[in-house]
């Protein structure tokens, strides 16, 4: 069981260590690194966005936390409040974090919506970029479902 165990820790270490050396690490490096295409940059660019609104949003609730606990303490001689139910609190403290998604949401939505053809792109001699209309051909071709049954037709 412990032998086990080693090699199943060995392993999950391997690939740690495997995975870190494929996402090509700098030292220090705490964030995800910015894209080589538009899409992948607008990602980098949504997810910083999404870390800053994050991070401020941690600063007020702790900041509100350290505040209610150094005023509110008990040493002050602070006598706690005898209510059990705030309708309005409650409709607050869930109303603002529904509307902080909904903000949030707004940038994603329109990231997600692109899909690049908007954007300009450089062309084929000018650079590794190709046009949009060049970017993607998919061959097509069918054939009517009666064909391929079985079913003979003279």
């Amino acid at each position: 069981m412990k032998r086990q165990l080693g090699q199943l820790a060995g392993s999950g270490l391997a690939l740690l260590v495997s995975t870190s050396v494929m996402a090509n690490p700098e030292r220090w490096q705490l964030n995800m690194t910015p894209g080589v295409t538009a899409t992948s940059q607008d990602v980098y660019h949504l997810h910083m966005l999404i870390l800053w609104v994050c991070v401020v949003i941690g600063i007020l609730v702790f900041g509100a936390m350290f505040y209610a606990m150094f005023k509110f303490r008990k040493s002050k001689g602070a006598v706690p409040a005898k209510f059990t139910h705030s309708t309005t609190a409650e409709v607050i403290w869930t109303a603002i974090p529904i509307l902080i998604l909904l903000v949030m949401a707004y940038p994603a939505t329109q990231y997600a919506g692109e899909d690049g053809r908007h954007r300009q792109r450089r062309s084929h001699r000018q650079g590794d970029r190709l046009p949009m209309e060049m970017a993607l051909r998919v061959p097509r071709s069918g054939r009517q479902f009666h064909e391929f049954s079985g079913a003979q037709r003279r």
